[in-house]
């Protein structure tokens, strides 16, 4: 029997060419490409601030379409009890290696190497996309994620304030805003990592929301964690009566 050579060099470039951005990616769908499953209401709601599912489930999907304001408007006016015309919504975390309203895997593994602590790291991805909805940022002399880490780090009474005026302005006209947190599997590439940072978004994003409004159904800055169930080996999320399946 003639043994072939098994090609090394092909498979491990045909892997490495492999974009790192799986599923269905950020952008949103077109209007004529949503239909709202009746069944995934609960995972599109704001007040849900854990969504669990397999792979294939739409976690993803209902993340870009939340992200995107025609495709937002087209699911508001579907399910109108959401109140979703008076929501923004921004990324906290994707898949994709070229969004730039938040850190990549690598950029967070830097961040984490030089001594950040992944809470503040989300504290600070949180705060970035507040305030650049409000037009008033801190971090606008900034041109990193580490400078912008540091800046809250080192000055934690400036977030609170922040937090709180903003949560203010966003009450005082009735809406509220959503910060999604997609791919959270992906976080790194192994699951200590993902596990330390996983466990700073619970605590940031859990420290923001009570602080803001506690046990409140009209909080004004809910983050929305999305993560792949089902991937062999996953990080703990906090039991929680929240917690959506899909």
């Amino acid at each position: 029997m003639t043994q072939h050579a098994v090609p090394v060099e092909a498979l491990r470039r045909a892997f490495e060419a492999i974009p790192e951005e799986m599923a269905h990616g950020t952008q949103p769908p077109e209007p004529s490409e949503i239909y709202v499953v009746p069944g995934h209401e609960s995972a599109l709601n704001p007040d849900t601030p854990v969504v669990v599912g397999d792979r294939g489930t739409g976690k993803s999907f209902w993340s870009a379409a939340l992200n995107g304001e025609m495709a937002r408007m087209v699911i508001g006016r579907q399910l109108k009890r959401l109140r979703l015309d008076k929501v923004q919504v921004s990324w906290g975390f994707s898949s994709g290696v070229d969004n730039q309203n938040h850190p990549s895997r690598r950029v967070l593994s830097r961040l984490l190497d030089d001594g950040f602590g992944a809470e503040d790291i989300w504290r600070t991805v949180i705060l970035h996309q507040l305030v650049a909805a409000s037009g008033d940022s801190p971090f606008e002399d900034t041109e990193d994620w580490g400078s912008r880490v540091q800046r809250v780090a080192n000055d934690p009474e400036m977030e609170e304030r922040l937090f709180a005026s903003l949560d203010a302005e966003l009450r005082t006209r009735g809406e509220r805003h959503v910060v999604v947190f997609d791919a959270l599997d992906r976080l790194g590439n192994d699951w200590r990592r993902i596990r330390t940072l996983l466990q700073g978004l619970c605590y940031g994003s859990g420290w923001i929301c009570a602080s803001t409004a506690p046990f409140a159904p009209n909080s004004s800055s809910v983050p929305i964690c999305g993560r792949t169930r089902g991937s062999g080996h996953s990080p703990t999320l906090p039991s929680s009566p929240t917690v959506r399946w899909i």
